[in-house]
């Protein structure tokens, strides 16, 4: 009985033996094609790469009104088509956060109207509605700010360009103002 027991546990060594070994071989032969498809990608990434730099320190000459020749580097437009594509989905980033802050003042405004009429009625204290209001204004656009620069600094960082979102900031401080403005308007017509 001892030989049996002893005989089928050798059996079942040898069965996880060729299991694992089976196993090994095959993630051996995956990972041997994954890195051959790395190397592909890789040598395709370095030769674009290499084209890329090439055509972007390109130069070419061009005449003057004095008819001196001066070298102009050429811009490459894959790499200001890319800038392009990254301002243009910045842009709908922060036209997202500006419309979203927009909205947050009408309801503001509608919110103060209730409010107001309401207090007027029941002839209450309305001494700090405005400020009421302004701050809580003032907590919205301190928010909107906060998401303004999270995107702002991501844009940054993608295009490397530290006056890349200019447009954007000149936008939002607009908007901004225009927001205040707006709350302050209403308010004054409610007194």
């Amino acid at each position: 009985m001892k030989k049996g027991l002893i005989f089928g546990i050798g059996i079942l060594g040898v069965i996880f033996i060729s299991i694992f070994l089976i196993n090994n071989q095959n993630e051996k032969t995956s990972a041997g094609q994954k890195q051959t498809s790395v190397n592909q990608e890789s040598k395709a990434n370095t030769t674009q790469t290499k084209q890329i730099e090439k055509a972007a320190t390109s130069t070419f000459q061009t005449g003057t009104a004095k008819g001196k020749t001066t070298g102009k580097t050429t811009e490459n437009t894959a790499t200001k088509e890319n800038k392009d594509k990254q301002l243009e989905k910045y842009r709908m980033d922060f036209e997202q956060i500006n419309n979203t802050a927009d909205k947050r003042v009408d309801s503001l405004i509608e919110q103060a109207k209730t409010e107001y009429k309401a207090k007027k009625e029941r002839k209450e204290d309305l001494t700090q509605f405005k400020p009421k209001y302004e701050a809580i204004l003032e907590n919205y656009e301190q928010k909107t700010k906060s998401q303004f620069d999270f995107y702002y600094k991501s844009l940054e960082k993608d295009t490397a360009n530290k006056d890349a979102g200019q447009e954007f900031t000149a936008d939002y401080q607009a908007k901004k103002m225009e927001r205040y403005k707006k709350l302050k308007t209403e308010l004054a017509k409610l007194s």
